[in-house]
């Protein structure tokens, strides 16, 4: 039977590891799955706190989920999301604020904060929607956590799938075409349904080419 222990074990040894070099980040829970609403589509982790009571223990953890997705990108792609949520965690023990915009748009003191634990922050803001969100896991980083990156390559063949044929986007109806008796390439113009309801209900003429001479006739509508 397969189940997901192997990959939330893998990424809690991950943590741990965070947590031996940086003890002030704290212990969370972490959980991983599919991203669930279109609001998610580019969403790699995230950071909510206070959602857990653990172990009967007084007080709560934050939640660090991981997307099932994001597990398809490999160990170096998971431990960069993993640090992300970790210099979260971090703002929240310091008492910081790194994001605004309902927890989207992190600022530069995030970016402080993920850079002590291993990242490299952007270059510029990208923009009133996400800022300085966009932090890279640095080549020294990697070779810092070599063995748990090896480990979360080994449990990241488990991975949420794409949805087949998931373009992103509901493909468009092809356009409907009207046609003269120009050569073939020459002879076509866009048609609309509710153009043609127009003609009717007006009486207009039908529209004529202005070479052939001859009506434009849409596809629907041509003779066998």
């Amino acid at each position: 039977m397969t189940t997901t222990t192997y990959v939330i074990t893998t990424l809690n040894t991950a943590w741990d590891a965070i947590q031996r070099n940086h003890p002030e980040v704290p212990h969370v829970m972490l959980t991983t799955g599919r991203r669930r609403h279109k609001t998610e589509n580019a969403t790699r982790g995230q950071h909510c706190a206070d959602q857990w009571h653990v172990d009967g223990k007084e007080g709560r953890y934050a939640e660090v989920w991981v997307s099932g997705e994001r597990l398809s990108e490999g160990g170096s792609a998971v431990m960069n999301t993993l640090l992300h949520e970790a210099a979260h965690a971090l703002a929240r023990v310091r008492g910081i604020k790194d994001t605004s915009n309902r927890n989207r748009y992190h600022n530069k003191d995030f970016v402080k904060l993920a850079e002590e634990l291993g990242l490299e922050g952007p270059g510029e803001s990208a923009g009133p929607a996400l800022g300085y969100s966009d932090c890279r896991i640095t080549g020294k980083t990697i070779e810092v956590y070599d063995y748990e990156i090896k480990k979360l390559d080994e449990a990241c063949k488990s991975f949420v799938a794409p949805l087949l044929n998931d373009t992103g986007k509901k493909p468009k109806k092809p356009q409907a075409k009207a046609r003269c008796q120009c050569p073939e390439g020459d002879n076509e113009i866009n048609w609309t349904r509710q153009f043609e309801n127009k003609l009717q209900a007006t009486g207009l003429p039908p529209i004529l080419c202005g070479i052939c001479r001859q009506a434009f006739v849409p596809d629907d509508m041509e003779e066998a």
